[in-house]
Order: C-alpha cells, then sequence, then structure tokens
C-alpha cells in the first residue's frame, strides 16, 4: 500500500463523514435560526427552547436518513475490505 492509496481513501472516508453529517446539521442549524427568531421577534428569553426543537430535529432526521446512511457506509466499508489483499 503506497502513500497515495492511503491519502485517497482517507479523503473518501472524510467526505462520507461529511456527506452523512450533513442533513443533521443543516436541519439544526435552520431549526435553531427559526427557533433564534421566533424568540427575538416574541422577547422570549427561555434558554432550553432552542435545545429541545434541535434535539428532535436532530432524531426524525437521523430516522429519515438512517437507511441511506446505513448504505453509504456499507459500500464505503466493502470498498475497504475489497483493497485488503493489496496489502
Amino acid at each position: 500500500m503506497d502513500a497515495s492509496l492511503l491519502t485517497q481513501e482517507t479523503f473518501k472516508a472524510l467526505l462520507l463523514t461529511l456527506y452523512i453529517s450533513a442533513p443533521v446539521l443543516i436541519s439544526v442549524t435552520v431549526v435553531g435560526l427559526i427557533i433564534s427568531l421566533f424568540q427575538a421577534l416574541t422577547s422570549i428569553q427561555e434558554q432550553t427552547l432552542p435545545h429541545s426543537f434541535k434535539f428532535f430535529a436532530a432524531v426524525v432526521v437521523i430516522l429519515l436518513s438512517a437507511n441511506w446512511a446505513g448504505e453509504e457506509l456499507y459500500a464505503f466499508f466493502m470498498h475497504i475490505f475489497e483493497l485488503i489483499p493489496q496489502l
């Protein structure tokens, strides 16, 4: 295994991590922005309010994207296991 193959596979792993985490991060960011705007408009100063909505948004997105994320992870690990004989 040479350094270029290791670098390429590491890059693929990091990119896959970004793709899998992006839906959750984007949804939590949007929900946080909406709740913050609502709090600013209504002068509600409750500190725990955004956290509960962000948590529920993250759970819903994880449940909706778990099948896709699992398939992507499975395909990546199968690719990595196919590279083992080249060691």
